[in-house]
């Protein structure tokens, strides 16, 4: 199984999605990383101007610490989380818990700093 995967599967989890609304996510939270201004190091920049630099750089140091969904929509902003959540057709409140557990394990996965661990952890 895939890093991607394991993340998806996570969310799947965590909130109860089906497959379809936990790729609708994923597929959201992915495009929103990469095509805002900066790609993946704007986005990370973003987190880490809103004062959430070692929450940033626990995500890469194998101590991850997830976002808060208050954090979540104070740097995504509150239209992104929305446009997020209606796509998968989800409410908000489950979309920014969803993205502050797997933007950490994304971002880990696409520089390949960690392995994902399997949600639940053995």
């Amino acid at each position: 199984m895939g890093a991607i995967d394991m993340v998806m599967n996570e969310g799947q989890s965590r909130y109860g999605l089906s497959d379809t609304k936990a790729g609708w996510l994923l597929s959201g939270l992915l495009s929103l990383i990469t095509q805002q201004s900066g790609g993946i190091s704007g986005c990370i920049d973003r987190f880490r101007n809103a004062g959430l630099g070692d929450v940033v750089s626990s995500w890469f140091s194998g101590t991850t610490r997830n976002l808060t969904n208050d954090q979540v929509e104070s740097v995504l902003g509150s239209g992104a989380l929305n446009n997020l959540a209606s796509k998968a057709g989800i409410s908000t409140t489950t979309a920014a818990s969803a993205v502050a557990v797997m933007l950490p394990r994304i971002m880990q996965s696409i520089s390949g700093s960690q392995k994902l661990v399997a949600y639940p952890p053995a």
